[in-house]
């Protein structure tokens, strides 16, 4: 009060006020700035927290999988993220394997794939497993063919005859059921396991016990052009 009284004094009411609001101007004016640069040289002092902060803000180490993450007591981030993606590569492989495993073998099966299997075992006329094919399943490729009864690829044979009649014939090693070529090969030792070598019509009934279907196979071949 004695303070104001005294700059009254000396400058007058008028001037008094004026100073006063050029004084709170310079303030008004200062002050952001000295407080925006205290913060600026804060963040300089402590840049490396700074940047660790941001770091854990972005980081997401789980992001490999859109998977909902099954929380495991005890797991850490990192051995979350190991699992996770051991999980899908085990995924994508059994889907895969079932892939291969559903594959189709070839297209059209030429007769030289008949005569082969037919001399391989002894069979007087080739024509009759190309008959035969065509009647069980039209000559088909398809190794996910599939009879009410149970019988199973190209030349439709049962899973219990395979077992002893089946055979390798392309020659990878493994006598395969839905594989055409081991499938044809596999009726020419089945025929010749049933006396087909020396009658076909015997052979034939043994792979099909019906007198229509021996009719119909020998039908079928003797259409057929050597």
């Amino acid at each position: 009060m004695i303070l104001n009284n005294r700059i009254n004094e000396r400058l007058g009411p008028k001037q008094t006020i004026k100073y006063l609001a050029q004084a709170i101007f310079i303030l008004v004016m200062i002050l952001p700035s000295a407080v925006a640069s205290g913060v600026e040289n804060q963040s300089e002092k402590n840049p490396i927290e700074a940047k660790l902060t941001l770091t854990a803000a972005n980081h997401n180490p789980l992001s490999i999988s859109k998977k909902k993450i099954e929380i495991v007591p005890g797991e850490s981030l990192a051995d979350a993220a190991k699992r996770i993606a051991s999980e899908e590569a085990q995924k994508k492989a059994r889907v895969e394997a079932i892939a291969r495993e559903k594959r189709v073998y070839g297209g059209t099966v030429t007769n030289d794939v008949y005569i082969a299997a037919a001399a391989r075992y002894g069979i007087a006329d080739w024509r009759y497993l190309k008959a035969i094919h065509y009647v069980e399943t039209g000559c088909s490729s398809d190794p996910n063919k599939r009879s009410y009864a149970g019988a199973s690829g190209p030349m439709q044979f049962l899973p219990s005859t395979w077992r002893f009649a089946g055979v390798d014939g392309d020659g990878d090693g493994r006598a395969d059921i839905g594989n055409v070529i081991d499938a044809i090969n596999g009726a020419a030792h089945y025929l010749a396991m049933s006396g087909g070598q020396n009658d076909i019509r015997k052979g034939l009934y043994s792979y099909n016990h019906s007198t229509s279907y021996v009719n119909k196979v020998t039908g079928v071949a003797m259409s057929i052009s050597q």
